[in-house]
């Protein structure tokens, strides 16, 4: 989700263009599954997909940020 605030707004305070942004990455995971995550801990072999190797779940990344343009 963002916003770009519009140019008469930011032409006051001197800046050409400003943004502010939010995003998450794996926010819910669709699943009933409560074991651990079966696709992580296969070292990049498709052989070994789908079994389990004691890794943990698949994190959930939040990301904030602002890109002024002056």
């Amino acid at each position: 989700v963002g916003y770009t605030f519009p140019f008469s707004l930011l032409d006051r305070v001197g800046l050409k263009q400003a943004r502010i942004y939010f995003s998450v990455n794996n926010l819910h995971t669709w699943t009933d599954y409560r074991g651990m995550n079966p696709d992580g801990g296969d070292n990049g072999n498709p052989l070994n997909r789908g079994h389990i190797h004691g890794t943990t779940s698949v994190p959930r990344i939040y990301s904030t940020g602002i890109n002024l343009t002056f």
